[in-house]
């Protein structure tokens, strides 16, 4: 019996050692003379009206923050804003709780 669990034994053994000990690549390397990768980098600037860009902002607020109201903070033109209701009640009332 203990003939039987050791030849078992020995032979997973070999088994795994032979299985992980192979390298084989299963992804082939790409072929250079069929793909070309540009090796510079060129930069592009984005120019964006402003009227666009605060057009766009003021969507943003409207949709994520019409449950806050702000308040300036010590007349520094810095804005805070104060929840209306909690988190919980917000997402209640916008429907992710079903």
């Amino acid at each position: 019996m203990s003939k039987n669990i050791l030849l078992f034994i020995g032979l997973f053994s070999m088994l795994f050692i032979v299985g992980c000990s192979s390298k084989v690549q299963t992804n082939k390397l790409p072929d250079s003379k069929k793909y070309h990768l540009p090796t510079t980098n060129t930069n592009r600037t984005l120019n964006i009206d402003k009227k666009e860009k605060d057009s766009f902002e003021s969507v943003l607020q409207d949709f994520f923050l019409k449950d806050f109201t702000y308040e300036e903070i010590n007349g520094t033109g810095l804005k805070r804003k104060i929840p209306n209701k909690d988190i919980y009640q917000i997402g209640l009332e916008r429907g992710h709780f079903q």
